[in-house]
């Protein structure tokens, strides 16, 4: 008599994939360590997507220290499923310790992976991390930015960037391409970018003459740049702030918000102009039909000292 063979269903196929996921993590049958055992209780909780479960294996994994780092780092690097890979990811951000190891696994998948939303989750756990991030790390980053054409991939890579944008010299060349040139047609991109590019160099007259040139446009924040980089002006200051007079007495182009923002920022840069150079950008202001900008341009003439600092 011969044996009953069972058909193997759908069901019993994925229980089996299961088994043999739990078995890959743990490192065989006859070991399983803690770590182990909550990676893949993780894993079986952001399959089901289980906020509570994948909460509980997080603080599991934080108490248990860095077994669990090079576990995940593996995940990131060669698991097929797309969803494992970006949990790994996550959790690369927000466990302690072995910072290197994690930025390079990270910033690896965040340049490299074939799924947008792991590189997005990648880059994000490197904002948590960014105080650890070396130039050799950042130089990769900057290669992201001149590379990649996905606006929010790029985002992601400028928000890590900008807050060490003084080491980022090598990102100025992609980060022109994205102000001037539009190469990225993302509003949100091109300011990251023009952030980002200012706080590269601020005396760097290329630089300067970008963020100047940015101050009319309504989609940059150039008059925050501008006015944020008051003290590195120098003589070209009253044509910064004749530049946002201009923007403040444009009502058929700029919003009154927008305008009252630029009497705002001339207002800053009291102390940084000679008081004719203050005084010219603000006074036609007060001739202004709309009462409320005509109250700003007086409140910034009669304000002694909005701007941080008085000229000798």
């Amino acid at each position: 008599m011969y044996p009953v063979r069972l058909p193997v269903t759908m069901a019993r196929c994925a229980s089996l994939a299961t088994i043999l996921w739990v078995l890959i993590v743990s490192g065989g049958c006859g070991r399983s360590s803690p770590e182990s055992r909550w990676i893949a209780e993780y894993s079986t909780a952001l399959e089901r997507g289980d906020d509570q479960a994948i909460s509980a294996a997080f603080r599991e994994l934080a108490q248990l220290g860095n077994g669990s780092i090079p576990e995940f780092i593996s995940i990131l690097q060669s698991d097929p499923q797309p969803r494992r890979r970006f949990g790994a990811a996550i959790a690369l951000g927000k466990l302690r310790g072995l910072p290197p190891r994690r930025i390079d696994a990270l910033i690896h998948a965040g340049c490299n992976d074939s799924d947008t939303r792991v590189q997005l989750a990648s880059l994000g756990s490197i904002d948590y991390l960014n105080d650890h991030v070396t130039d050799p790390q950042l130089a990769k980053l900057c290669h992201l930015v001149h590379t990649s054409n996905e606006s929010l991939v790029v985002d992601y890579a400028l928000v890590i960037i900008r807050e060490r944008a003084d080491r980022a010299r090598a990102a100025i060349p992609a980060l022109k391409d994205i102000v001037v040139r539009r190469r990225i047609d993302s509003n949100n991109t091109r300011a990251l970018a023009l952030e980002t590019l200012a706080n590269c160099d601020p005396n760097d007259a290329s630089i300067q003459d970008i963020v100047f040139n940015s101050i009319g446009d309504d989609a940059l924040p150039g008059i925050d740049i501008a006015t944020g980089l008051r003290s590195y002006w120098g003589d070209r200051a009253p044509l910064v702030v004749a530049e946002i007079a201009r923007v403040a007495r444009s009502p058929s182009k700029t919003s009154l918000i927008g305008r009252l923002a630029a009497i705002e920022a001339i207002g800053k840069f009291r102390g940084y102009v000679a008081p004719d150079a203050y005084e010219s950008a603000l006074v036609p202001l007060l001739q202004d039909s709309d009462p409320q900008i005509h109250e700003a341009a007086k409140a910034a003439l009669e304000n002694p000292r909005n701007g941080a600092s008085d000229m000798q």
